[in-house]
């Protein structure tokens, strides 16, 4: 008897794509993590961190954990991510709890620069000169050639 292939799961939020499992758990994780965050945590500096995305590896043994920051100041930016570091094995032990999965993934932070990336591209392109490119024939006057009065000066 041949054995029947399992059909991916299609998430109608993602338009009827098949959705990874890992992108699934990574959705779960980030909603366990936002709850951890904004209950349980006592460190004040993690009071204004926002997770932004994670990325898990197929094995789901490794999470990635983009942040920002809702002040934006570079010498904070250093001491929440080493406070986020700390409480990484709270974290661990958190999603554990909550999610019955057979690895609990470690965690790695990151903060994340897409935000600042994409807000420069937006100030470049908003900067540059937007409209058909001038013809160096043209007159700056607005003088086409054309006299509608009949009368030619030469």
């Amino acid at each position: 008897m041949a054995r029947k292939r399992k059909r991916p799961s299609l998430d109608p939020a993602a338009g009827g794509y098949a959705v990874r499992r890992s992108d699934r758990v990574a959705g779960e994780i980030q909603r366990c993590l936002a709850e951890a965050l904004l209950h349980h945590v006592r460190d004040p500096r993690l009071a204004q961190v926002n997770l932004t995305r994670i990325r898990l590896t197929p094995d789901l043994k490794l999470a990635t954990v983009y942040f920002l920051l809702i002040s934006e100041d570079l010498a904070s930016r250093e001491e929440v991510l080493k406070s986020l570091e700390r409480a990484a094995p709270f974290f661990r032990k958190h999603v554990a709890e909550i999610m019955q999965l057979r690895y609990t993934p470690a965690f790695r932070f990151f903060y994340d620069d897409e935000l600042e990336h994409a807000r420069r591209i937006d100030s470049l392109i908003r900067d540059a000169k937007v409209g058909p490119p001038e013809d160096p024939g043209d007159d700056p006057g607005g003088d086409t050639g054309d006299d509608p009065g009949g009368e030619n000066d030469a």
